[in-house]
């Protein structure tokens, strides 16, 4: 009878942390997320200064939406910054009121400056 090759449990091995690193990815968990770069840091540290909001270790908390899994540097920082302000009417969680911002921007891309200008027309704001 032969003998099993050596390299076997190695490549099972790998198989392994790949799977791993793959399923912390999708999990959004910044050591292994593809935005943990300088542009995800600037964007982090803008959020800080407009909002308070320490988005380091941003992860959903409403499952089912558009945005879910996204970037954040996918958007536009001044329409995170709007929209955080105000989806704040609707919760007192920062990191939701960043949600639902970010499911509206994974739908219209300035859907805060379209909001603003349609509030501005019939004088709510």
């Amino acid at each position: 009878m032969k003998e099993p090759q050596k390299f076997v449990g190695w490549g099972i091995a790998v198989v392994v942390v790949a799977g791993l690193a793959a399923g912390l990815a999708y999990w959004n968990l910044p050591m292994f997320h593809p935005a943990w770069t300088g542009q995800f840091e600037a964007y982090r540290q803008g959020i800080i200064d407009g909002t308070g909001l320490d988005v380091r270790y941003y992860a959903e908390h409403l499952k089912g939406g558009r945005a879910d899994r996204q970037d954040l540097t996918r958007y536009e920082l001044a329409q995170l910054l709007k929209g955080i302000s105000i989806e704040m009417e609707h919760t007192k969680d920062k990191m939701v009121a960043l949600e639902i911002a970010t499911d509206h921007l994974e739908e219209v891309p300035d859907y805060y400056d379209h909001l603003e200008s349609m509030e501005k027309e019939v004088g709510t704001r």
